[in-house]
């Protein structure tokens, strides 16, 4: 999933509000900035320019109307060209990128399968902005990235919920994620979720394309993988059988 301009606030605010856990971060995913809104407007020709600032007279007028995220600024730390650069302006350190597909990644590696064991418990963050919808094993997608974690780290899952059709191989239910993550010792700081215009709403709210944005502590490091229960049955046939 690309970082879309209009979801940025939501990004800096999670990023802003963490104070520890940053001398060393997995980011699963390589995630590019390309667009001229985000860059400065100095390293932009002049219709780039031009363009550049329609928008953002465009965007300030949708944000009043409701139809865009109220905060219409863009952070200084997101003024890069990757996500990478991005981290480092908020004060990361050590940051290692994992990705199949961009062989020029950090780690090179197909998330269907067991990480090697030398990536156990070496990270104090890990970050995915959206790629493990594109994973088709999930499971072990999860149970990789989970593994990465040094006990007392921070997970930030930014994953679609609802809609993004034909974009990756899933979008998840909000009760999967969240209980896969208590069941795997972790415990959930933050639940936001967004439109894909970085309007924040509630996870029922009728909204074509929503993400959610998960960010969680590693409070009880598992020894293995705990795939969640959808607990709402057990309730059911508690109900039935009295």
């Amino acid at each position: 999933m690309s970082i879309l301009r209009n979801q940025i606030p939501i990004h800096a605010d999670i990023l802003s509000g963490l104070t520890d856990n940053k001398n060393s971060v997995l980011v699963f995913g390589d995630h590019k900035i390309k667009h001229c809104r985000i860059r400065p407007l100095e390293t932009c020709g002049i219709a780039e320019r031009t363009r550049a600032l329609l928008g953002r007279m465009r965007y300030k007028i949708l944000a009043l109307a409701g139809l865009r995220h109220p905060d219409t600024r863009i952070p200084s730390q997101f003024m890069a060209e990757d996500f990478r650069s991005v981290l480092a302006n908020y004060g990361f350190s050590n940051i290692k990128i994992l990705d199949f597909f961009d062989k020029s990644a950090d780690i090179v590696h197909d998330m269907n399968l067991p990480l090697p064991a030398q990536y156990e418990a070496a990270f104090e963050t890990v970050i995915d902005m959206g790629t493990s919808e594109h994973v088709f094993d999930v499971r072990q997608c999860f149970a990789n990235l989970f593994s990465l974690l040094k006990p007392g780290g921070t997970i930030i899952l930014n994953l679609p919920c609802k809609g993004y059709y034909l974009h990756g191989l899933y979008t998840f239910s909000p009760e999967l994620i969240t209980e896969m993550l208590v069941c795997n010792g972790f415990e959930i700081i933050r639940e936001i979720y967004g439109t894909e215009a970085g309007v924040i709403v509630d996870r029922n709210q009728d909204a074509p394309d929503i993400m959610m944005w998960m960010v969680a502590r590693l409070t009880a490091k598992r020894d293995t993988f705990v795939s969640p229960q959808q607990a709402k049955w057990a309730d059911v046939y508690r109900q039935q059988n009295g």
